[in-house]
């Protein structure tokens, strides 16, 4: 019997409807243990223990203009939220550089042929099990981590095998498509998101059709498996001055505050609080190193966050720009997040 519980993911972007005011994880899955016996007759003892999984909504299906439609590879939404008395991070990307193989010119991370790598050591995974929830979200990201898959899939085994029993989530371009599709198989509890521009052939140079084509045959045989990002391209990084089609911009999808992600891993040693702004060196990000306890980086990014919305936003919105422009552009102009 596998105890688990598959709901919507509306779950998770209307909480507190299903779920009430909740201040831990732990209390967001009772409650919504709590809705699901309320509305099934199903007693609440019964399946107290049950595990929640969030079945793939499709946001996009609410856009029309969107074309064309993404099947069978689906929109990636992240289920983790962050809850501020957790007092441990239920997501952490892992950076190792911006090298790729491709050289787009929207990419945040400035990824090329020509940007760096540094491996994950064993003493940057441990850091990472310390600062993230054992059963959380740890992303590969890059770059193309593709280019590194045997560094990555030793990375996934240690991990595993110093307890880590959540998701790995691995950010591809998808143009190594069988070396991604060899990672994912080698962890039955992986996914992998690709690139939207680059699987389109968007603002991009395409997936070649044969890379397409496998990974498309291996999605409708492995649902819930491989993904593509939403079509927003941000204004940061690369991007930072360019001009999108209006349906790419985030203003058309009425948000231009910050994202508000989860905070990166360098494999240089740093902890950074923006997966977009990675390559920004200023000091508004930096949450600490490997000699930062966990604890400290936690309530680090928990004030990170208040200043986002506090601070980068409203003197975003006074510029009328993105935030992500903000960051890039007028960071010097702020004081950081040390100073609420």
């Amino acid at each position: 019997m596998q105890r688990k519980i598959y709901v919507s993911r509306l779950f998770r972007m209307y909480a507190e409807d299903f779920a009430g005011e909740a201040h831990t994880t732990a209390e967001y899955r009772q409650g919504v243990l709590r809705f699901i016996a309320a509305h099934t007759g199903e007693p609440f003892q019964q399946i107290a223990d049950y595990t929640v999984v969030y079945n793939i909504y499709d946001w996009g299906l609410n856009d029309v203009h969107r074309d064309p439609q993404l099947r069978p590879i689906t929109f990636h939404e992240s289920v983790e939220t962050f809850h501020a008395q957790d007092g441990v991070l239920r997501e952490l990307y892992l950076y190792d550089g911006n090298f790729c193989n491709r050289a787009c010119a929207w990419c945040t991370v400035f990824g090329s042929p020509q940007g760096w790598h540094t491996a994950h050591t064993a003493r940057i995974l441990e850091a990472a099990l310390a600062a993230v929830a054992p059963d959380g979200n740890i992303k590969f990201y890059g770059g193309e981590p593709t280019l590194h898959s045997t560094g990555l899939r030793d990375a996934m085994r240690f991990l595993r095998a110093r307890g880590f029993r959540g998701l790995f989530t691995i950010y591809s371009n998808g143009v190594k498509a069988q070396t991604l599709l060899d990672l994912l198989e080698s962890d039955p509890q992986s996914e992998a998101v690709l690139n939207y521009s680059i699987y389109l052939g968007r603002d991009a140079e395409p997936l070649p059709a044969h890379a397409k084509t496998l990974l498309e045959t291996w999605g409708r045989e492995h649902p819930q498996r491989l993904f593509t990002g939403y079509k927003v391209l941000y204004h940061a990084g690369a991007a930072t001055g360019m001009t999108f089609d209006r349906d790419r911009e985030p203003a058309y999808h009425a948000h231009q505050g910050c994202v508000l992600c989860f905070p990166v891993l360098k494999s240089t040693g740093e902890f950074h609080a923006c997966p977009l702004a990675i390559e920004n060196p200023a000091p508004h990000f930096r949450l600490g190193d490997l000699t930062t306890p966990a604890s400290t980086l936690f309530e680090r990014y928990h004030q990170f966050r208040r200043w986002a919305t506090t601070v980068l936003d409203p003197a975003a919105q006074a510029r009328q720009l993105t935030s992500c422009a903000m960051c890039q552009q007028h960071l010097d102009t702020l004081p950081d997040y040390r100073s609420l």
